[in-house]
């Protein structure tokens, strides 16, 4: 039980990860209570995890968390992506044309054409 993990909750090691968990569920939420405008606060949620856990994997020296961080930063240039996307959709729709700027023509002469 909880007597078990006492220990082990002193160290800076558990503390990190303990933080990152917690940023990455401050980062869920601000997904599903926020839709689309809460990707900003996720994305910057999301960043500080993938910091932890790479500060994490630094200590461990041995591979470990390979794969957490792989998955983090996925995850990160998704809402990343998603995130400029929604700027360039809102620009198009705010402004009622793609040839408003450089960078909403160009992001349409890429999906379309």
């Amino acid at each position: 039980g909880f007597r078990s993990l006492a220990p082990a909750a002193a160290s800076e090691e558990f503390y990190l990860w303990l933080t990152a968990l917690a940023r990455l569920a401050a980062s869920v939420e601000a997904l599903s209570a926020g839709g689309s405008p809460g990707i900003p606060d996720a994305v910057v949620a999301l960043g500080s995890c993938r910091d932890l856990v790479a500060s994490l994997a630094r200590r461990a020296k041995n591979g470990a968390f390979h794969f957490q961080l792989v998955f983090l930063a996925l995850l990160h240039d998704t809402l990343d992506l998603a995130l400029h996307c929604t700027g360039c959709a809102n620009e198009i729709y705010v402004t009622g044309t793609t040839q408003a700027s450089y960078r909403a023509s160009r992001f349409c002469q890429h999906q379309w054409n």
